[in-house]
């Protein structure tokens, strides 16, 4: 199984605000009986009401920090940097960028050397950058894609505009080198909050830093013509091995409508539209993190799917993976299967890395819960691929039993030591914290 999947993770901002019916149709992987093998939590701060979430070494100091937008009280992009002080850990924010008023909502982030200066910098979509930000578009005026530029390790941000979503509400964007040219480039969609929006756009811009410093707008769909409300993750990957990078978008359409998956194919140098094929014929849910990574080993990269949990839905886990057929665009069908749950919730946000060090991707995840009764949790998941029994679970090791508003969660290491804990967000409470493998 390849090291290192590439696409998206994490919780939308509408995520956060709406929640939607869940059933999908696939094989569903046996759960093994959860493994309770507690990690020590470590409080990083009470006081940020953050959602997504990157790990990083952000100040080039061997070790890993993380960046967090916060999106409900006080606006703004952090990063926290740890520090081990007479034995006792040292959390301190660092602000990035911060709203003044209510013209600001930051979303979805990467870290990514964007200028080749050897330090890693961050990309973020803004929901409105211009404008007020409100239950409705009608008053926000423009919806960016910008650039923080990484200078002095991390004690100066400066800001850069990508460019502009013709639609309002730039929400998820994933980094990677669209047009083969050695440098990165940004893909994003559009989302916002009322049932009825705008229809999304899925659009990329092209790195022409190395040229005459711009970047330049390329449009997957449209808004209005692609029939697309919600556009929620978004993934920069080769589905058809043609030697030109697709895009596959999970999405889901507010309360009234089931979500689905689908994948662009990439015109390469043809100047043509971008097609778009359907990857999952519509599930009963919102579908929102994805990833791409070749987990059957054939060479074609498949698809991870993040999905709403059975807390507000009869779907049988968070995570649904679809098997690439190999020639996706002639119609063949995506094979699925799901993670049934078993004896403790599974939520919508995940990510992989190597957990236990054997050279294998596992999972991260978490689960929200209810602020009374149902606890969130946290745990990590072993699986592979059988060529007859196809994804299976193989452990899933209970991290925290009781984690309330467990949201977006990344591994990190605080120590550059190699040993892999866990960072997590929680939703509304304004905690963040960090868990340390015993």
């Amino acid at each position: 199984m390849e090291m290192s999947p590439k696409g998206h993770k994490r919780t939308s901002i509408l995520f956060i605000l709406m929640f939607c019916l869940v059933l999908s149709k696939g094989c569903d992987s046996k759960a093994p009986d959860a493994e309770i093998n507690l990690w020590n939590k470590h409080l990083v701060t009470d006081d940020f009401a953050g959602a997504d979430m990157f790990t990083g070494d952000i100040d080039n100091d061997g070790k890993e920090e993380f960046v967090i937008i916060g999106v409900m009280a006080g606006l703004k992009i952090s990063w926290y940097d740890h520090e081990l002080i007479d034995g006792e850990d040292k959390w301190t924010e660092n602000i990035i960028d911060q709203a003044e008023d209510s013209e600001f909502l930051p979303a979805d982030h990467e870290l990514q050397d964007m200028d080749g200066d050897g330090d890693l910098d961050v990309i973020l979509a803004g929901m409105c950058t211009a404008g007020t930000v409100g239950l409705t578009n009608e008053l926000c005026e423009t919806s960016q894609m910008l650039w923080y530029e990484n200078i002095d390790n991390g004690t100066t941000w400066e800001k850069h505009v990508i460019g502009e979503m013709e639609a309002i509400g730039a929400n998820y964007l994933d980094v990677n080198d669209m047009d083969n040219d050695g440098d990165l480039d940004v893909a994003a969609g559009t989302i916002w909050l009322p049932v009825e929006p705008e229809e999304a756009e899925v659009a990329w811009f092209r790195n022409k830093m190395d040229e005459d410093g711009s970047w330049e707008k390329i449009t997957i769909s449209a808004p209005g013509s692609s029939g697309i409300k919600y556009a929620n993750g978004i993934c920069i990957s080769d589905l058809d091995n043609d030697g030109y990078p697709d895009v596959s978008v999970a999405t889901s359409k507010g309360v009234e409508e089931v979500g689905t998956v689908y994948w662009f194919k990439s015109p390469g140098d043809t100047g043509a539209d971008w097609q778009r094929f359907q990857v999952d014929p519509g599930m009963e849910t919102a579908s929102w993190s994805i990833f791409a990574i070749d987990v059957n080993n054939d060479g074609f990269n498949d698809l991870a799917v993040g999905r709403n949990d059975s807390r507000i839905s009869s779907n049988p886990g968070g995570i649904i993976f679809y098997i690439n057929p190999k020639n996706p665009e002639n119609g063949s069908i995506w094979k699925q299967y799901s993670f049934i749950e078993g004896d403790y919730k599974m939520g919508p946000s995940f990510n992989f890395d190597d957990i236990d060090g054997d050279g294998e991707l596992d999972i991260v995840n978490t689960y929200t819960g209810e602020m009374t009764g149902d606890p969130g949790n946290v745990s990590w998941i072993k699986f592979h691929f059988d060529p007859i029994l196809g994804l299976i679970q193989d452990r899933r090791v209970m991290i925290a039993t009781e984690h309330l508003k467990a949201w977006d969660v990344h591994t990190i290491d605080v120590l550059g030591s190699s040993k892999k804990g866990v960072v997590v967000s929680d939703f509304i409470i304004g905690n963040i914290n960090w868990y340390e493998k015993p």
